[in-house]
């Protein structure tokens, strides 16, 4: 049962995981074979079912810390991908490390131009023109620039905990991490390897400011 929120207490304590590869791809598959914890989307249903089976005193002790929280979309779940300090995105599906600007540009350009030399094909003949001019604007604007648009890189997952977990569990938690990060873990049939960078827990807080208006 969730405990109500005092005054001054966080609004969740989030245990994040940090990685070498966008989380969108497996945050979910990775969290239920850690804590057998599933969103309303049911995705990761597989993995959970291992850990109930795996780990069953485990996951009934995550079952009374673990929160679910409404994504964009109004679906909870008990995780979600989270920006990865020293990381960057350049904006066109590259992420980089910070001192890698350069790098960084030179890809965004790369990949401008790939998108919109090949995006007239997906257009009606008598479109096509048009949309090659719009594209060769967008190409020469990314030319144009010299230093290189930076974006949070979200390579990190954070499970939603209502209340602090106990060591013991906190060990198990990093471990199956590892173990799934090794064996490859995403949408299935396309898993991959990812590294796990460090781990981190946090707490979250919400603060309003009334405006005079």
């Amino acid at each position: 049962m969730v405990n109500p929120r005092m005054q001054g207490q966080p609004d969740y304590y989030l245990f994040v995981i940090d990685t070498d590869k966008y989380a969108g791809n497996f945050e979910r598959e990775m969290c239920a074979y850690i804590t057998g914890q599933i969103g309303e989307c049911e995705v990761g249903k597989e993995n959970a079912k291992l850990a109930r089976q795996e780990i069953p005193d485990v996951v009934a002790r995550l079952d009374e810390l673990i929160d679910s929280v409404p994504d964009e979309n109004g679906c909870h779940r008990p995780v979600s991908i989270f920006p990865t300090p020293g990381w960057f995105n350049n904006g066109m599906g590259g992420h980089f490390r910070d001192g890698q600007e350069e790098k960084a540009l030179a890809h965004y350009k790369q990949e401008t131009k790939k998108y919109y030399e090949k995006a007239p094909e997906s257009y009606a003949e008598n479109l096509r023109e048009k949309v090659r001019v719009e594209g060769q604007q967008k190409i020469d604007e990314a030319n144009a620039l010299t230093v290189v648009q930076k974006y949070p890189a979200y390579m990190s997952i954070a499970i939603y905990f209502h209340s602090i977990p106990d060591r013991d569990l906190i060990d198990v938690i990093k471990q199956r991490a590892r173990d799934i990060a090794a064996q490859g873990v995403g949408l299935r049939l396309f898993e991959s390897q990812v590294r796990i960078d460090g781990f981190r827990f946090l707490e979250q807080y919400t603060t309003y400011k009334e405006l005079n208006l």
